[in-house]
């Protein structure tokens, strides 16, 4: 069976006790309207609190929390978003402050102090957020669709817990239950807008015959459409100008999206009978949509299937129940893998955070959720956890971020534990070493701690996630040390990883294109969007995509469905995520051939050599962008060459890290860069003195 191990030696008592909330009749309750809003929405809501038989004397008072990620935070200024007001129908006087403010975790929190006469059972304190409505600037709701998404409100004007103190203390428990919660507190749910656009999603790679295509209308965030004026898909055909053929021969004239079907359809389609790039265009709401490419080859070694395996959900500190995300994943993302990291001091926390709940099996749940949800040749899922050692600071005032997430092949050959209770990353990978695991560094900008890196369990490194491009070397002041560092830090120190994107999203929205925030502003906004990792595998299935994962046989995009192939020939040909053992006297050139098909027209490709990615040592530039609204293929796909002349004897960079072999090497990758700004990075292709891969592959 999976095994946890509770934090309980470090974490004060008062952490670990259930907080009961404060029952109605007594202590009053709270609601609030409207009850149902639409993500993206600037709305003005009324919360409502009924004082119960216990009166609230002068010093006392309530606090309400808004939800943080994707809300206005409560402000005094009637002209800023989020403008906090309050009035009451009792014989008292209110004031209104931040209950801690010298604190960053105050900023969603408005306290309301009784500071003359008393408010007793029946009275009101009416607050309104975002002002009077047609008035007041309003409130930022979320751009994400949620259930039960809680207003945190509390009879005391300091809602923090005794134990709350540095949140990268060794002795924080991972979560904070806030005190004297009610038990009937604010609650609502957030539903996705009008569709604005549609989206249409093929695979990636296909031998031909029939693929599966999916139609979904999503509102202006991308998110499923709650409503739509126009319901009818028109006019689908291929980019060559054959119409579109489903796979029991009718032609496939157009798609009704309406009814019980929430906006979503899939159907199987055939393929055109040669092999090559394709796209699928369809009409809706009077305008053209694009899916994105196809590749069909009766001759591929491997088909792209595509995963976010980075998230947080509500059993640590993002949104979300485990059943909800991957169902999300499988079916609105059309994703073919996903994997759950909630942070590992959160699922040891027995107490459910957003609840307060006692709940001491969050493994078992998440191992059980993900056991159910893997299957063969449709959806394979990993159980999985992020382990974050914040607890370090160094002489430079910084404190390391250092991110790794593990994931297991089997649920019932798994281990959970608090990261807090082992610090140093070594005693993560000595706790593990008894389970078949994988550790996929997360760069969190470059925070990471390079020398940290094992490289049996290391075989992939996330390069983009909703913190942005992780592709950085040492950044001053921002790593923690001269060792800590972004992707590049890894590979100038040899390290063989491959590279993959995904989201790190900490609202239940897995493999969504669009960011949390678009313009940041207040606390836990992110403004970018969250990268996709591309698996190179021959089937759909936990055994061959885990092989390929260890393999590294992948690459990262920021989002799109970008295909790509990327080798070189030098002394016969090496693939993507391969290696080429030379003398380090070795003569000629190397060429790399580069195949692509993207989602928007070609802006360049960048050969990094030895990360410079400052001076590529060869770009290929799209020269004919554009000009026209017409669709060019030639624009968005093809087949490049870009090579290296210098002498390799003057590029060679050294390794000297166990366990690593003491070696000379040099790396290359490839960046494409679309026009719209997304872009896609392949995994590395080592030249090496020495055959350091099959070394670590043993």
């Amino acid at each position: 069976m999976s095994r946890v191990v509770i934090p309980t030696e470090l974490v004060p008592d008062e952490a670990l006790k259930n907080q009961p909330r404060l029952p109605q009749k007594k202590w009053g309750k709270a609601d609030i309207t409207p009850k149902i809003v639409e993500a993206d929405a600037l709305e003005y809501f009324t919360i409502t609190y009924v004082v119960g038989l216990e009166p609230i004397k002068k010093g006392e008072g309530i606090s309400l929390h808004i939800p943080e990620r994707g809300w206005s935070a409560p402000v005094f200024n009637k002209n800023e978003r989020g403008y906090i007001q309050a009035s009451t129908t009792g014989a008292a006087k209110l004031k209104y402050y931040r209950p801690r403010p010298e604190i960053p975790q105050s900023r969603h929190w408005a306290t309301f102090e009784v500071v003359s006469g008393v408010l007793k059972n029946g009275d009101k304190i009416t607050i309104l957020y975002g002002g009077e409505k047609g008035k007041g600037p309003g409130a930022e709701v979320a751009n994400f669709p949620g259930k039960n998404i809680r207003f945190f409100m509390t009879r005391t004007t300091n809602p923090f817990p005794a134990y709350f103190g540095n949140v990268s203390a060794r002795t924080y428990p991972g979560l904070m239950i806030f005190k004297d919660r009610f038990q009937v507190e604010p609650e609502l749910e957030i539903i996705g807008a009008g569709a604005e656009c549609l989206q249409l999603t093929l695979p990636t790679t296909a031998c031909g015959g029939v693929v599966k295509l999916q139609m979904h209308l999503q509102d202006r965030c991308h998110n499923p459409a709650s409503s739509a004026v126009d319901e009818r898909v028109v006019n689908i055909y291929w980019d060559n100008g054959d119409g579109v053929v489903k796979s029991c021969g009718r032609k496939l004239a157009s798609v009704q999206l309406g009814g019980k079907s929430n906006f979503r359809k899939k159907m199987d389609v055939k393929t055109p009978n040669k092999n090559g790039v394709y796209y699928l265009f369809a009409e809706w709401g009077g305008e053209k949509w694009m899916s994105n490419p196809v590749h069909i080859s009766n001759k591929a070694e491997g088909n792209i299937y595509w995963g976010d395996l980075h998230a947080q959900g509500f059993q640590s500190d993002g949104y979300g129940y485990p059943e909800d995300y991957f169902s999300r994943a499988r079916d609105e993302a059309a994703l073919d893998i996903a994997c759950l990291t909630d942070h590992s001091d959160g699922l040891c926390f027995p107490i459910m955070h957003d609840c307060n709940t006692p709940n001491d099996k969050k493994w078992e749940n998440l191992c059980r959720i993900t056991k159910k949800m893997n299957k063969d040749d449709s959806f394979v899922t990993f159980a999985a956890m992020e382990l974050s050692s914040d607890v370090k600071h160094f002489p430079s005032g910084l404190r390391e971020r250092n991110h790794r997430n593990a994931y297991f092949y089997d649920e019932e050959d798994s281990v959970c534990f608090s990261w807090r209770d082992f610090p140093d990353t070594w005693d993560w990978y000595r706790f593990l070493k008894d389970t078949k695991y994988m550790i996929i560094p997360h760069t969190h900008e470059a925070r990471l701690d390079c020398m940290a890196h094992n490289p049996f369990a290391e075989r992939l490194i996330e390069i983009m996630s909703d913190k942005g491009s992780g592709e950085n070397k040492y950044v001053e002041g921002v790593s923690a040390t001269s060792e800590h560092g972004g992707v590049l830090e890894f590979l100038r120190k040899g390290c063989r990883v491959g590279i993959v994107g995904s989201g790190d999203y900490h609202h239940n929205t897995p493999g969504r294109h669009f960011p949390q925030k678009e313009v940041a502003g207040f606390a836990d906004s992110q403004t970018f969007m969250g990268g996709l990792a591309a698996i190179k595998a021959k089937k759909l299935n936990r055994k061959e995509i885990w092989g390929a994962m260890y393999d590294r046989q992948a690459y990262a995009t920021t989002g799109v469905r970008i295909y790509l192939e990327f080798n070189m020939k030098f002394k016969g040909v090496t693939p993507m995520s391969g290696e080429k053992v030379v003398k380090p006297n070795e003569k000629g050139g190397r060429e790399f051939s580069v195949e692509y098909a993207l989602t928007a027209p070609l802006k360049e490709i960048q050969l990094i050599r030895n990360g410079e990615v400052d001076a590529p040592v060869d770009v290929y530039r799209n020269k004919e962008l554009v000009k026209s609204s017409g669709f060019d293929k030639k624009q968005y796909a093809g087949k490049i060459k870009l090579a290296d002349k210098n002498n390799l004897g003057t590029l060679w960079l050294d390794s000297s890290y166990p366990p690593i072999l003491p070696h000379k090497f040099v790396f290359y990758y490839i960046r494409i860069l679309q026009e719209d700004g997304e872009i896609a990075w392949s995994s590395p292709i080592w030249i090496s003195d020495r055959d350091i891969i099959a070394s670590l592959d043993k």
